[in-house]
């Protein structure tokens, strides 16, 4: 009986080590998946095509591009207070 080796797993051609192996939460050359603000936007883009509101699907999300001046910003303010408020009722 041959003594097995946790540490390496046999995928393919090869072994690969466990310890060593890094696994990434995107993928290669597929910038929208992986960045959360191109996501929105595409998805934006998808569901106005198609007559409908993206945020009847996703949660509701802001893009606050140039800080505490950007009017968006202000909008998630806005927002905040107003669920804040709902919240203590």
């Amino acid at each position: 009986m041959t003594k097995r080796n946790f540490g390496f797993r046999k995928l393919g051609l090869g072994l690969i080590n466990l310890k060593t192996l890094r696994i990434q939460n995107h993928l290669s050359q597929n910038f929208v998946i992986g960045n959360k603000k191109a996501l929105l936007y595409t998805m934006k883009q998808y569901y106005e095509s198609n007559g409908m509101n993206v945020f009847d699907n996703l949660p509701l999300s802001f893009h606050i591009a140039k800080g505490i001046e950007d009017s968006e910003y202000a909008r998630f303010l806005s927002y905040f207070y107003e669920r804040k408020k709902k919240a203590k009722k």
